[in-house]
This record gives C-alpha cells, structure tokens and sequence, in this order.
C-alpha cells in the first residue's frame, strides 16, 4: 500500500511539474495595445492617407474620426466636421484604410496665416462626461 500511494504521489508530481514547466504566469502575458499609423503623417488638405491599424479585436468594425483633440468634455465636438469612415478589422485584428484628410475643427482657430495644423485620428470612446481618441494617430494637414 505504502508502494502504490509512493507511486501515485511520484506521478501526480511529475503532472503538476510537467503542468508548471508549460504553463505562462498570467503577469508574464502581455496583450499589446490597440494602434494606428498614418503613412504619410504629413498631408495636404483634402488629400488621402493610409491609415493602419493593428491588435484591434478582430473581426470587428471601428468609426474612425478626424479631430483637433484627442480628449475632451462632453458636449464639446472637436470632431464636427464629420469628416471619418468606418472599417472593419481582419482576422488578426487589423485594417488598411484610406481617408481623406480634411481641416479638423478646431476649438481655438489657428491664425489664417497658419500653413499647418496639427490633427488626430482615431476611435472616439465614450467616458461619463469625456470622449477620447483610443487610439490615435497625429496627422499634420498642410495648406497651400
């Protein structure tokens, strides 16, 4: 009986070391954040860049917007002008998108000397009393 209980306790360790030897600590995983890039990331308005993005949940479908902020109070709309598209992420969780760069609206409007403003693109998520770009990606529009 002693031999048989050995036994049993030998191969119920080398389970349990076999399981630890192939399992990841949760502290060791890391999921990457969500991302989007626009190549160029310097345009002339009313023109088009590529927007990528990357570890989106997959198979999902995104508003992307053009604004001036990337963060700010309700009912504020740096994002007035409408100007954004909708896209929906591949298998992996990506997407490849054109669109067409316009002038963001702006909260303080930039001196009609300016050549170029800074702009954010990006999923609008709604908090309590906030609305936020995550992610986001700056885009400087350019004028003639």
């Amino acid at each position: 009986m002693h031999r048989t209980t050995s036994l049993i306790g030998v191969v119920a360790g080398l389970g349990l070391a076999a399981l630890s030897a192939t399992t990841v600590p949760a502290a060791a995983v890391s999921v990457l954040p969500p991302t989007i890039t626009a190549h160029p990331g310097s345009v002339m308005v009313n023109t088009k860049t590529t927007l990528i993005g990357q570890n989106f949940v997959p198979r999902t479908t995104l508003q992307i917007v053009e604004c001036s902020q990337t963060v700010w109070l309700v009912p504020q709309n740096p994002c007035s002008s409408g100007n954004g598209i909708t896209v929906t992420t591949n298998a992996k969780g990506g997407f490849r998108a054109r669109l067409k760069v316009e002038a963001c609206p702006t909260v303080v409007p930039p001196p009609s000397t300016a050549l170029a403003e800074l702009c954010y693109v990006g999923v609008p998520k709604l908090g309590l009393d906030t609305v936020s770009l995550v992610p986001d990606a700056k885009i400087v529009v350019t004028y003639p």
